[in-house]
């Protein structure tokens, strides 16, 4: 069955809602982050919920923060098809385990001091919900899917008809919200090629600088993911301005690491 990722909405209830919306390549949510607050690979889920309690007075501690993240994608034959990954995050100020090994940057980072997407989440839509357990009923807060930046299929697909076939065409998962159904899924997200970081002799080069100069004996280090699964190349200018303008691979001047 053919499926397309729309502005469904997922969830409905009486929390307060957690805004999405897009700002360049990202989706940027209205969950607030303290200022000078980083989510490195040593922070914790307790850390990220101390940070989340501190500076969103609607979240408790206990509450949970479901990521719905509908992926957008096409059969040999064109026709497009949708698939359903989940992340969740328990506000837990004492939870020890580390945050990036469960909840993947693409789907949760901090953006202007708010938490939102990167430029790398796949294609499809994505939805924040929060849930609370409380006096033994199930409170949760009305969410539609925001498509991601760039996801021009809805539009081409979005006929009350088709959205109609589309909602048909697979289930929802009622439980998984609920903070104590002690459901565990937290689905990997697929890791694609990314550059993350470029270092002139340890200084960070700043996205979008342009030109760099670099001399005999300068060390330039390029950091990301799946470097090694494309092939990389260099735009060199010698003897600037005036000089001539070379392409050449990469790997001919130093070493690609995985």
């Amino acid at each position: 069955k053919a499926c397309v990722v729309a502005p469904y909405q997922v969830s409905h209830g009486t929390l307060s809602p957690i805004e999405m919306s897009v700002q360049g390549n990202n989706l940027v949510s209205s969950l607030c982050l303290p200022q000078g607050f980083a989510i490195t690979d040593a922070t914790t889920f307790g850390n990220v919920s101390t940070a989340l309690l501190s500076a969103n007075s609607f979240l408790h501690n206990g509450d949970q923060l479901s990521i719905v993240h509908l992926l957008q994608s096409f059969s040999d034959f064109g026709i497009p098809h949708t698939s359903m990954k989940l992340h969740k995050i328990i506000i837990d100020p004492s939870d020890n385990i580390p945050f990036r090994v469960l909840i993947p940057q693409s789907m949760f980072q901090i953006v202007n001091g708010r938490a939102g997407t990167d430029a790398n989440a796949e294609a499809g839509g994505i939805a924040y919900v929060l849930s609370r357990r409380s006096e033994n009923k199930l409170h949760v807060s009305t969410q539609p899917i925001v498509l991601t930046p760039g996801n021009t299929v809805y539009q081409q697909y979005s006929s009350d008809q088709k959205k109609k076939e589309a909602v048909e065409s697979y289930g929802s998962q009622f439980y998984y919200v609920d903070p104590l159904s002690g459901i565990t899924r937290q689905d990997p997200e697929d890791e694609y090629f990314a550059i993350t970081g470029v270092t002139l002799n340890g200084t960070p080069v700043a996205q979008g600088s342009g030109q760099m100069s670099v001399s005999t004996g300068n060390v330039v280090v390029i950091s990301g993911s799946k470097l090694t699964d494309v092939e990389l190349k260099v735009r060199i200018l010698i003897n600037p301005p005036t000089g001539s303008t070379v392409t050449i691979d990469l790997s001919a001047l130093g070493s690609v690491v995985s």
